[in-house]
């Protein structure tokens, strides 16, 4: 359980069938501009196993007080 004052975010997005490493390294570097962002507590970044399914971003963020 997430504690009071936090946020989780989740979204996936899927490459265009001859877009898959262009995603691949876009959420690369969407991931490192992202991983010392103040209030951010847990990053995920889940790559596809199969081109034609979607990676997976979670991230958890401390709420403004």
């Amino acid at each position: 359980m997430i504690e009071q004052g936090h946020f989780t975010l989740h979204a996936t997005f899927r490459a265009q069938p001859d877009k898959y490493e262009a995603m691949k390294a876009i959420s690369q570097q969407s991931f490192d501009l992202t991983r010392d962002t103040p209030g951010l507590i847990h990053l995920l970044c889940l790559e596809p196993t199969k081109a034609e399914e979607p990676f997976v971003f979670v991230s958890v963020w401390r709420a403004k007080a």
